[in-house]
């Protein structure tokens, strides 16, 4: 058994909680590197992430960024199998956090779309695994939405045509598979708490959720390529694209959030999407560093005031509230120790 030494530490941040910006993850990595270095023990960042992440795998992504980002670079995250490739920014663009001022609150119902959503994800696998499974070649069946990248941009769409029109119940689902709903539930629906995902009135969106993972897969790797051609109306174009999947298909985002990303876009961002898991938080905008002075006056007009204001029964938003809803910001390095 290994015997830690404890510490007296004070705890601060800055990063708004519940808002989608992986506040969460950073204490968690700050007070992983705070035990570290009490006790002396040198771990790699690589090393760190990985260990973070294998105790919960839906926190990867934001790991990876708060563990291996590089300055003024860009991190494109794969999962299978893990990697991260920097690549550079164009010195004269910035992100541009918008926060929603709709907290991503942490209750019942938002954990329950969060599960149905992977819940959905599983069906479609075992959809997919009968219709399409052959084309993936002998031992290499499907497991994860992830494993259709395997197929051309054609046969991925062709895939995702196979799956169920609408929504579906689990009885439907559990023919096109050809297993008792019963079975079908407890491998596809279960959650960590060890309870099962209940089944949406309507039923269950896999062609929905499926296109959504499959096209946002594809747009990473077109966003890699453009970023790294300096091509950021391209980028900018990714952007919203995913902001709309992420609205339409995987129906994570809000009125507000949909509103905020469409005012951002209209007063001269490049692109401008939700972050983080949805149901309210930030939008972020890539904007000319020339022009953020303007664009942040106007989002705080048109959103802030006139829209916000009023939903809020005319209840001014304080310059500090402000001051931590809108604020652009660069690529910054992963976190590290200091003695």
């Amino acid at each position: 058994m290994l015997c830690f030494r404890g510490f007296d530490g004070c705890v601060f941040g800055d990063i708004p909680s519940q808002s989608g910006l992986g506040s969460s993850t950073a204490l968690v990595t700050a007070c992983a590197m705070a035990i570290l270095g009490a006790n002396h023990i040198a771990t790699e960042p690589r090393d760190l992430a990985a260990r973070i992440s294998a105790r919960d795998g839906s926190t990867a992504i934001a790991t990876a960024a708060a563990t291996l980002a590089e300055p003024g670079k860009t991190l494109k995250i794969e999962s299978l199998p893990p990697s991260t490739l920097a690549i550079a920014l164009p010195r004269e663009y910035s992100f541009v956090v918008c926060n929603s001022l709709m907290e991503t609150a942490s209750n019942v119902a938002k954990v329950e779309a969060c599960e149905c959503r992977v819940a959905e994800c599983r069906l479609a696998v075992a959809v997919l695994t009968m219709t399409v499974g052959q084309k993936l070649g002998p031992n290499r069946g499907l497991t994860l939405l992830g494993g259709l990248r395997r197929l051309s941009a054609k046969q991925q769409r062709e895939a995702i045509e196979t799956l169920p029109d609408g929504p579906a119940p689990l009885r439907e689902v559990a023919k096109l598979v050809g297993m008792p709903a019963s079975r079908l539930r407890e491998a596809a629906l279960g959650t960590k708490s060890g309870e099962c995902v209940r089944e949406p009135r309507d039923g269950f969106r896999l062609k929905d959720r499926a296109r959504h993972v499959i096209s946002e897969g594809r747009r990473v790797d077109q966003a890699a390529t453009a970023v790294s051609e300096g091509d950021m109306e391209s980028f900018g174009k990714l952007m919203n694209e995913s902001h709309e999947s992420s609205s339409r298909d995987y129906e994570i985002s809000t009125p507000e959030m949909d509103l905020l990303a469409g005012i951002c876009r209209a007063e001269g961002a490049l692109g401008a999407k939700l972050t983080g898991g949805g149901f309210g938080g930030c939008v972020v905008a890539l904007v000319r560093d020339r022009d953020i002075p303007d664009f942040e006056s106007a989002i705080i007009s048109r959103y802030y005031h006139d829209y916000l204001q009023k939903e809020r029964n005319g209840s001014p938003i304080s310059v500090v509230a402000l001051e931590d809803a809108i604020f652009p910001c660069k690529p910054c390095g992963g976190a590290r120790g200091y003695a």
